[in-house]
């Protein structure tokens, strides 16, 4: 906010929206779940004229699940500096002890905490997660074996996929022509076990609550709550379900996160449920999921096997299956980024790979040929790629693998194997980390950024500088393993070709580069690749084979969790081309953005899984991992990841005579963050106009923002602004009205006229008019202004309230008290760009003699050019 002012201070906002308000999205989200997440409001700036004193006015308290809103005021700028440090009283007040279940922020009841916290002795400082610690006798009961009844379901020794050894690997993947409530409770209770074996990997609560090394995603508490939450979600979407379990878990637990920038350090500091709350709760879902199973009436199979197809309502059912099974690979990603003392290598679980335990000393400074294989390029020869899945096809997918796609690849050349860590080891010891030459500038940025010296799955075990490594695995530290493949970023493998090319001299046929999905499917067997498995289901070969006897075979792979860790690079036979490793061992990073093929739709219960990432910043990836199971592992998965993502991935070099045959959406490929879906290219149909749209002009983002900006909407309808729960952060309700009214509370000269910048719907607009004789206000978005000016005529507009899950109810906006016809009418909307302000300043009519008081509102941080509106204000105030 700016008003016209002699003296100037600046008060600034920091913050998160509560589930019940609205943040504009950077970018939509998935991996694997696509959604939207809230982020830090935008910084507020406020100039005052005349006698009043410059000391800034707390307004607010604890918002929803992020820290509660605090301003200062800046002493540089004449004001006063002053940090609220315990929370407004009256909101510690309203929300009482519980106060901490939806934000961890009161510091001083953090100091209270810490004199009694078991936490708080032996630690050189306290971070606002470690709230969670400590709390029902959890750590004990999570630290050491877990006890026999730890699992919710079937314990591992009882379960299917159990060997003789008392081993739990993953069961094949359900033919869904032929499905029995046997059946599909067989598969729930090897994909729910197989989570559950996973997480009592954990060591005491510790890690359940820290947050990961990069911040870049929730806490572990939440993924143990998600995957349950999911079933009951989408099964209630498709009908199955007519309630919810637990409302309120269904609502903290139902969205995941897709960093989209590798800086983006937004943590989750809420006080979450605790552990023993959560397992209650999976509890719960399993015996609710079970019952569903064993007597759902579109599950009867009393005169034979069902098919399930995706107009079935048990799809649902095996989405939440392959949902889990996601979360059981990602999860397993976040677990060998933890700090090694909080993991422990839960009984029943997968063995690592039977080279860890061969004996052979490791070399601290591998030699080509003895420690690693050779990796020469093999020449392979070109042909046409029919890309997509079958929908009559028997088994569960997700949305992107439908459709079609024909490819002609060119003749290329690829390395018979992935590169190994011995062969990075070179690039590691030549400086490549240190050379800004071989990354691209978003690449060295991230590499800056997290302060990059080598890959991150390996660990120093000598004196810096002597390039001495061991490797981290999921639940252990290993001797370096030089014949694995190196678990590396897309950045990371970039680097290394260019580095490559260089040292070596660049090949015949082009530059070094990754492989193409289109590549990928040359070279993989032609026994289990797109076009046997169209022509014979079981040639799919998950849909056939277990964890257990996937290694088995003249195509055998790591796959299906054959073991818990990576093999060397030649240990399996190679495909009919040559290559080894094109399927299993770690996944493939590809030259090719997520792309849907031609005919793609969404599937209704799930329809933001892909679309969201089809934006030309999510990189393929391909073949699968030692972690991959079920669906992943399937010959049709198509799944994609962020440049700067670890996913158990590597890369295979290529080279061939012209442009790579790769799916770019936009210009720029993997330059990084800078590719950018403003510049959009012609790829023609296969991607929907819903696909392609302004974000901020979807339906979905206009309910959102008639609900942040018009909180008693649903009240004639019955339906509350925020969901019903201990601790609900109504306090944080009617943002944009207390940020007019901020700006009014301050006392400018005059209350003649005033100008709203991203003024959305307009309920900062319609407030603000209330005080001031009128009001400017525009956005970028002509759907909002739209609406903002139906709603100024007296049209009566509906909107959609989250209910639970993906089930909403329609509700009428509601003004708030004071804004009648009269008081809307002194609003003039328009569609503009807070870039543009200078520019208007000179050029509109409605801009001249200036204004008493602006407001730019949650909109700085999204602004591609802040400074441009921020440098504008001095003309127009």
């Amino acid at each position: 906010m700016f008003l016209r002012s002699a003296r100037r201070s600046a008060i600034r906002q920091t913050g998160r929206l509560s589930h019940s308000t609205a943040a504009r999205p950077t970018s939509p989200s998935c991996s694997p779940c696509a959604r939207f997440e809230n982020r830090p409001l935008a910084t507020k700036s406020v100039v005052v004229r005349g006698p009043r004193s410059s000391k800034g006015r707390v307004l607010g308290g604890a918002n929803g699940i992020g820290p509660y809103y605090h301003y200062e005021v800046d002493g540089s700028l004449g004001g006063v500096v002053g940090r609220l440090s315990s929370g407004n009283p009256s909101t510690v007040a309203f929300l009482g002890v519980r106060a901490k279940s939806t934000s961890a922020a009161f510091s001083t009841q953090l100091q209270a905490d810490d004199a009694d916290d078991q936490y708080s002795s032996g630690r050189s400082h306290r971070e606002d997660w470690m709230i969670n610690l400590g709390r029902n006798g959890d750590n004990e009961w999570l630290t050491g074996d877990r006890p026999i009844d730890w699992y919710t379901g079937m314990h591992p020794l009882d379960c299917p996929g159990v060997d003789a050894n008392g081993t739990l690997r993953s069961l094949p993947l359900p033919n869904l022509s032929r499905v029995t409530r046997e059946s599909a409770k067989q598969y729930f209770d090897n994909s729910w076990t197989l989570y559950e074996m996973l997480f009592a990997g954990l060591r005491g609560d510790e890690p359940f609550y820290r947050p990961p090394v990069h911040g870049l995603r929730h806490p572990q508490i939440f993924y143990y709550g998600h995957t349950p939450c999911l079933y009951v979600n989408k099964l209630r979407v498709s009908g199955v379900l007519d309630g919810p379990v637990n409302a309120y878990f269904e609502s903290i637990f139902e969205v995941g996160v897709d960093e989209m920038l590798w800086d983006d350090m937004h943590k989750n500091d809420m006080l979450w449920p605790a552990v023993s709350e959560v397992f209650e709760y999976r509890k719960d879902v399993y015996n609710t999921v079970v019952d569903a199973i064993m007597n759902h009436p579109s599950l009867d199979d009393s005169n034979g096997p069902v098919t399930v197809n995706q107009d079935h309502p048990m799809w649902a059912l095996f989405m939440g299956f392959e949902h889990e099974r996601i979360h059981l690979e990602t999860s397993s990603v976040l677990f060998r980024e933890t700090p090694i003392e909080l993991v422990q290598r839960p009984k029943h679980w997968p063995s690592l790979h039977p080279s860890v335990y061969d004996g052979v000393s490791r070399s601290t400074n591998p030699v080509e040929g003895e420690d690693y294989p050779s990796n020469e390029m093999v020449d392979v020869q070109g042909r046409t790629v029919k890309l997509g899945k079958p929908l009559d096809f028997p088994s569960y997918g997700w949305d992107n693998e439908y459709g079609e796609r024909t490819v002609d690849v060119p003749n290329f050349s690829a390395s018979k194997h992935m590169i190994t860590n011995g062969e990075f080891f070179d690039f590691v010891k030549d400086g490549g980390y240190r050379r800004k030459e071989y990354w691209c500038d978003d690449g060295w940025a991230w590499r800056s950024h997290r302060n990059m010296k080598w890959p991150f799955f390996w660990t120093p075990v000598g004196p810096a500088g002597s390039h001495e490594y061991g490797l981290r695995a999921i639940y252990e530290e290993i001797p370096m393993q030089w014949d694995w493949p190196a678990d590396v970023t897309y950045y990371e493998s970039k680097a290394y070709c260019l580095w490559k090319s260089e040292r070596d001299g660049p090949p015949k046929n082009g530059p070094l580069r990754v492989l193409t999905e289109a590549e990928h499917n040359v070279i993989r067997h032609q026994d289990h690749n797109l076009d046997a498995a169209r022509s014979n289901v079981d040639a799919d070969k998950v849909m056939v084979t277990s964890g257990s006897n996937f290694p088995k075979g003249g195509t055998g792979a790591n796959l299906n969790m054959a073991y818990s860790s990576q093999n060397p690079v030649n240990f399996f036979p190679p495909s009919h081309t040559g290559h080894f490793d094109t399927v299993g061992n770690a996944w493939e990073w590809t030259e090719d953005h997520f792309n849907p093929l031609k005919n793609f739709e969404v599937h209704h219960v799930y329809d933001d899984f892909s679309t969201p990432c089809f934006d030309g910043k999510h990189s393929m990836i391909v073949g699968g991992s030692f972690m991959s199971t079920g669906d992943e592992a399937s010959v049709f998965a198509r799944f994609h990841f962020r440049p700067h993502f670890l996913q158990h991935s590597g890369f295979r070099l290529v080279s061939s005579d012209g442009e790579a045959p790769a799916m770019h959406l936009f210009p720029g490929s993997f330059s990084g963050q800078a590719a950018k879906a403003a510049s959009e290219a012609d790829y023609g149909a296969e991607i929907s106009e819903e696909t392609s749209s302004n974000v901020y002009e979807t339906d979905d983002l206009m309910s959102m923002y008639l609900g942040l900006h018009f909180p008693l909407s649903g009240s004639r309808e019955g339906v509350d602004a925020v969901i019903d729960h201990v601790a609900a952060p109504l306090h944080g309700l009617r943002f944009p009205q207390r940020v007019a009214n901020l700006l009014t509370a301050l006392a400018p000269e005059k209350l003649e006229r005033a100008l709203d910048v991203g003024c959305a719907v307009g309920g900062t607009s319609f407030e603000l008019a209330k005080s001031f004789n009128h009001v400017e206000a525009f956005d970028f978005s002509d759907n909002f202004v739209s609406a903002a000016k139906r709603l100024q005529s007296g049209e009566q507009l509906t909107f959609e309230v989250p209910i639970e899950g993906d089930i909403s109810k329609q509700v009428s906006v509601v003004q708030e008290d004071g804004v009648d016809m009269s008081v809307m009418s002194r609003v003039n909307f328009f569609q503009g760009d807070a870039s543009s302000l200078s520019t208007y300043a000179e050029t509109r009519n409605e801009f001249k003699g200036g204004f008493d008081g602006v407001i730019l509102s949650n909109l700085l941080c999204r602004l591609p050019d802040p400074e441009a509106a921020l440098v504008a204000l001095p003309g127009i105030v």
